[in-house]
């Protein structure tokens, strides 16, 4: 889980989406949070359920 947007978003968070966001079920990705495209990134090659928040 990922809260604080742009503004909290550091390496640490970086290596806990790019570890967790994988192996999950389903997304939930709040609207411009995706700035860096990490999620994306990550969803394109996975079939993994995303919700906009």
């Amino acid at each position: 889980m990922h809260i604080g947007g742009k503004g909290r978003r550091v390496i640490l968070s970086g290596l806990f989406i790019r570890e967790a966001v994988p192996k999950a079920d389903k997304t939930v990705v709040v609207e411009g949070d995706d700035h860096d495209r990490i999620f994306s990134s990550i969803l394109e090659s996975k079939n993994i359920e995303t919700l906009s928040a």
